[in-house]
């Protein structure tokens, strides 16, 4: 199962990747770093099995003495648009340590955002697992949805 990690925070990548490759036997994981990283390799092909999103990701990569852009709150909002907008079909699991973001001066919760990326991608949204460290909720849940579509996958 090719899966596709969009994470710019190094150490939420790693636990992430680290957590995924004990846990679920056979998966290709790529990592991608931004909004432009994302979608060029989706334009590059071949089309994953799986979307790991975060959505506060930076416009572009950043590299040595670059600030890469800044942070976009709702940088993985532009990859969903971006996937609706080319046709292109993969299942999307947002992994966020946000509780809230801002946007036009309010803040949107986790049931915001679950809600914004529904209506941008009803048919390649599986759901919304909130990241913290500190409960490690995020584990069985991560594992729930990436196992639910591996047996989709593998069928």
């Amino acid at each position: 199962m090719r899966v596709v990690l969009a994470e710019d925070e190094d150490s939420k990548r790693d636990k992430i990747k680290a957590f995924l490759l004990s846990s679920v036997p056979g998966l290709d994981i790529i990592e991608t770093r931004s909004v432009r990283g994302t979608t060029k390799l989706f334009r590059l092909g071949p089309m994953p099995d799986l979307l790991l999103l975060d959505m506060s990701l930076p416009t572009f990569d950043i590299a040595a003495g670059e600030p890469g852009g800044r942070p976009q709150g709702f940088g993985g909002l532009e990859v969903v648009r971006y996937l609706e907008r080319d046709g292109l079909r993969v299942p999307i699991i947002v992994v966020t340590q946000h509780p809230a973001f801002p946007k036009d001066g309010n803040l949107v919760d986790l049931a915001g955002v679950q809600d914004m990326v529904k209506k941008e991608a009803p048919s390649n949204y599986r759901g919304l697992i909130y990241y913290n460290t500190l409960t490690g909720t995020w584990q069985p849940e991560l594992l729930a949805l990436v196992g639910s579509l591996e047996s989709a996958v593998s069928k």
